[in-house]
């Protein structure tokens, strides 16, 4: 999807559940976080919101 990868990767390692202080977080490709949360529900709407926002420049609307 317009050249960008997307790695899941699911670790379950306190250590590191302390550096991010949530259970979910998005990781830009520089490696500064997007996003954190805990899966309130409030994940996928921010997950589609990025998404739209990456696909909306290469998908033309049909009139």
């Amino acid at each position: 999807m317009a050249g960008m990868d997307l790695t899941v990767v699911d670790i379950e390692e306190d250590q590191l559940r302390a550096i991010y202080r949530e259970p979910l977080v998005l990781i830009r490709p520089d490696q500064v976080i997007a996003w954190r949360g805990d899966g309130d529900g409030g994940a996928v709407q921010i997950i589609e919101t990025i998404l739209a926002h990456i696909v909306r420049p290469y998908v033309r609307l049909r009139a």
